[in-house]
């Protein structure tokens, strides 16, 4: 499958597109956007063109969004998702309120000496932060740190290369 370019694709149709799907009307679609009629009449043409699918089409009780638009909604509202966290600031971390789950790596030591007195602390500080421990497992932890799997990793490791 040959990439896309994305060049070639407007990607300001998409928010339009998302609003018009969910109001299934013209009018009431450009009024939430703060645009004209005939500019979303436009959109909807362009939209149209593009995902090469009516999207919209005359029902009994105004617009239905046809089997393509209902795919295509529930990915936009994925998309929108995906681009309100890429935008947005990177929010400070709050432990009260977190509810996020740390995975941590350690020895037996870490397990029996660090891990208590570390979650009695969560208890009282962050008491719906989690934490997944993992045993002395280490051939892969630099893997697992580079991708996210992995937060903290506790001990001696004189396999783990370049440290």
């Amino acid at each position: 499958m040959d990439a896309i370019d994305f060049r070639t694709v407007d990607l300001n149709l998409l928010a339009p597109l998302r609003v018009l799907l969910v109001e299934r009307h013209v009018t009431r679609s450009a009024e939430k956007l703060g645009i004209s009629q005939p500019a979303m009449s436009a959109s909807l043409a362009r939209s149209r063109t593009l995902f090469r699918d009516q999207l919209l089409v005359r029902g009994a009780k105004g617009l239905v969004l046809t089997p393509r638009a209902e795919q295509l909604l529930e990915q936009l509202d994925h998309v929108m998702a995906v681009i309100g966290e890429m935008v947005s600031l990177p929010m400070e971390f709050a432990p009260e309120t977190s509810q996020r789950t740390f995975t941590l790596h350690g020895n037996d030591f870490v397990e029996l000496i660090l891990v208590p007195p570390l979650m009695a602390a969560l208890a009282t500080d962050a008491p719906n932060v989690q934490i997944l421990f993992k045993g002395p497992d280490f051939k892969d932890i630099e893997d697992l740190m580079a991708n996210g799997g992995l937060d903290l990793a506790v001990g001696y490791f004189p396999e783990v290369p370049g440290y």
